[in-house]
């Protein structure tokens, strides 16, 4: 997001030079009228300009969900356990106008649609299909894929671009990824030659470095509360697996042997509490998912936005625009009450200054919706 500087519109005269004017010519001693028409112009501090930036609007009750499954070796029990949760997972969602699909980590970038025209054409279940259960039901019968490495972080990467799948990932909604893999993630960019897990962990420094993916994941949501990571995978310690000596699992449950999964905590961390981990040794995936969803989006209500540059003057205004309807009347937004916005300053994520809207200022938010930010700066 570029901050854009701009100049003051042009207002009418001021009150006091109004006024002035008509003593010089009509020769009276007082004037207390007031100009109707005058319109106090945006004001920063010497030396500072006004600047503009435009944010993609989110609204609080719309959430995109991306199933993140990794169909690799030995994930038979694990894939018939989410498609038995299946119902498990539209409840903990029902009071979102949500949207759920299904993206496989083996490289593909695309919706999952097993069946064709059997399953929902469209390739994602919404709030509004006569059946979401069912309809979920059948994007989930998944295939294991053996001599597939699970690069699963960087076919979401490539899933929630909007050339991949268009019209799935919406701009005003919150964006839920649910990572559900036995193995480590092993994205690589192509650099890893084998298609054996061992091979993968032998060479985890040809693996795509974390502080490159993480940014573009985070690049998808201007809103900062709009990406949310839900990982359920196995433990992660700092072991590692020398070359020639077979990797062996580091937990066994009802979903199958699990291997650490150190790649899928770093995501987490960095994420902070947008983000969380959950064990895929336990006994039952429907309810880790139900509770785990739950708590993951708790912390999404309101919409946190980085200014592109300084504000050193602080914002000065925010208004709600249709950027399809230029024309039509903004929608101003208070600032420091409910219903409207604050501006926290520079925090350790945003040090240019963080400008947090609140949900009830977001609930008539549309796809083309977007948040002008006026803001002072150098």
């Amino acid at each position: 997001m570029i901050s854009t500087p701009i100049r003051p519109a042009q207002h009418p005269p001021s009150p006091t030079l109004f006024c002035a004017a008509m003593l010089l010519m009509l020769g009276l001693s007082a004037c207390t009228e007031d100009n109707p028409a005058f319109v106090e112009p945006e004001r920063c501090q010497g030396g500072q300009e006004l600047y503009l930036q435009t944010f993609p609007a989110t609204h609080p009750q719309r959430l995109d969900v991306v199933l993140l499954v990794a169909n690799g070796q030995g994930s038979e029990a694990m894939l018939a356990a989410l498609r038995d949760a299946a119902s498990d997972l539209i409840r903990a969602v029902t009071d979102y106008d949500y949207r759920i699909g299904v993206v496989l980590a083996g490289g593909s970038s695309t919706l999952y649609n097993p069946m064709g025209d059997a399953c929902p054409s469209k390739a994602y279940v919404s709030a509004n299909d006569p059946n979401p259960s069912a309809a979920l039901d059948c994007l989930l019968a998944i295939t294991p894929a053996r001599a597939t490495l699970p690069t699963a972080l960087e076919s979401l990467v490539a899933a929630l671009g909007q050339q991949a799948n268009p019209g799935f990932i919406r701009p005003e909604a919150t964006t839920l990824v649910i990572a559900i893999s036995l193995h480590d993630d092993c994205s690589n960019q192509g650099r890893l030659t084998h298609t054996d897990l061992a091979h993968c962990e032998w060479q985890r420094a040809l693996l795509t470095p974390m502080t490159e993916l993480y940014p573009q994941l985070r690049a998808t949501k201007a809103n900062l509360n709009a990406l949310h990571f839900l990982a359920i995978v196995g433990p992660t310690d700092d072991f590692t697996f020398a070359p020639g000596t077979p990797p062996s699992s580091a937990c066994q449950g009802a979903l199958g042997d699990a291997w650490h999964a150190p790649r899928y905590h770093r995501l987490a961390a960095l994420m902070g509490n947008q983000a969380q981990v959950q064990s895929i040794c336990t006994a039952s995936l429907a309810a880790t998912l139900r509770n785990a969803i739950a708590s993951t989006l708790q912390n999404g209500d309101e919409a946190h936005y980085c200014l592109g540059r300084p504000a050193m003057g602080g914002v000065r205004r925010v208004e709600l625009l249709n950027r399809t309807a230029p024309t039509k009347t903004p929608q101003v937004i208070p600032a420091n009450q409910h219903g409207g916005f604050a501006f926290i300053g520079a925090t350790q994520s945003c040090p240019n200054g963080l400008v947090i809207v609140d949900p009830e200022a977001r609930q008539t938010v549309t796809a083309d919706d977007g948040f002008d930010v006026y803001f002072c700066g150098n």
